[in-house]
């Protein structure tokens, strides 16, 4: 919620109501005017996690992470890593090296104890380069000979008693997708979706995706497509959460096709996995334009199903970009353009 209100998406001010209406809100039910939630607060303050004067909910982000042992950077990263990834972290508090070591070593081990497959040549890449920019590990490489030739050495900030609950309990308690996309700036998203480099692209469009999901105030359920996997090209997820006094379920496509258009079949697709997702909701945002066809298929689905279908083309992408509180005014003046129609009252 401080992370929402210092980015500029929410101009609501933490307190022990607002939050617990929030909590509410993402699917856990807490009763306002909870004394529960002060009294936690004031516990964490004895610690130093939050202040005891003023900005009483402010929360310290040293503390914070001194008492779990991880930085919030370090924790996006971690919770970012694929299953593969997180095995070589195993390995390594594992074997929890007091100098410099083989690479090749760790990669052994993960491989044999985790039954998974860790390349060679692109261990650095895929291994040694994330947990290096966690600051959990400093690597050096042979040159051409990548992950044969490489060798790791722990930093201070590798805490086996800190990663392997963190690893093995935590992260199957969290959304792991928001630990490391509240930490990117709208600024920073738009950039990206622009990169050369097609991972990045595709990181940056399911950071996008968190964004307008922060935006509306929904959470996060699942991944359908990930970016990545595209290409940067697309992503589908899902989301869900209360606006006004209903609870919703989103279907979100995002489509980086700034040349390309979103077609009937494209929406035709969404609209067949809405059986399987349970949506009340579809929102498909392309940074291309959108068919004539794909608009009127939309409206016709609509008029005669509940399932509420709203369409985003470049021009409304440039309009959020440009300022992210016009996401509320294009969903109403389109909210209002799907009553009308379904009540007979315009084409």
């Amino acid at each position: 919620m401080q992370r929402d209100r210092d980015a500029g998406l929410s101009s609501i001010e933490v307190t022990a109501d607002s939050l617990a209406r929030h909590l509410t809100a993402q699917g856990f039910q807490v009763t306002e005017h909870n004394t529960a939630i002060n009294s936690m607060r004031m516990w964490l303050a004895e610690a130093g996690l939050f202040l005891k004067e003023g900005r009483k909910w402010k929360v310290g982000q040293e503390v914070k992470t001194r008492l779990l042992g991880l930085s919030d950077e370090a924790m996006g990263i971690l919770a970012g890593l694929s299953e593969a990834q997180h095995a070589f972290v195993g390995a390594l508090y594992r074997i929890d090296p007091e100098g410099w070591c083989k690479a090749s070593e760790v990669r052994d081990l993960a491989e044999a104890t985790y039954g998974v497959r860790l390349g060679r040549a692109s261990l650095p890449k895929e291994a040694l380069e994330p947990l290096s920019r966690a600051g959990l590990i400093e690597y050096r490489t042979g040159g051409t000979r990548g992950g044969k030739a490489a060798e790791l050495r722990t930093t201070s900030e590798f805490k086996r008693e800190v990663l392997e609950p963190f690893i093995s309990t935590t992260l199957k308690s969290l959304d792991p997708e928001l630990i490391r996309y509240y930490a990117m700036r709208p600024a920073d998203i738009y950039a990206s979706l622009n990169s050369s480099d097609k991972f990045e692209k595709g990181r940056s469009l399911e950071a996008y995706a968190i964004h307008i999901m922060r935006l509306l105030g929904l959470r996060f359920v699942e991944w359908r497509k990930r970016g990545p996997e595209t290409g940067g090209a697309e992503i589908d997820a899902v989301f869900q959460g209360v606006l006004g006094c209903l609870p919703t379920v989103w279907q979100i496509q995002c489509k980086n096709v700034p040349k390309g258009e979103l077609r009937l079949e494209d929406v035709s697709k969404e609209v067949g996995q809405v059986p399987t997702t349970r949506a009340t909701h579809v929102l498909m945002i392309s940074t291309g334009r959108i068919t004539r066809e794909a608009e009127t298929f939309a409206m016709k689905t609509m008029r005669n199903n509940p399932l509420t279908i709203f369409l985003l083309a470049r021009e409304d992408f440039e309009a959020i970009k440009a300022s992210p509180g016009r996401l509320g005014s294009i969903l109403r003046e389109k909210a209002d353009r799907i009553v009308r129609a379904r009540t007979g009252s315009a084409d």
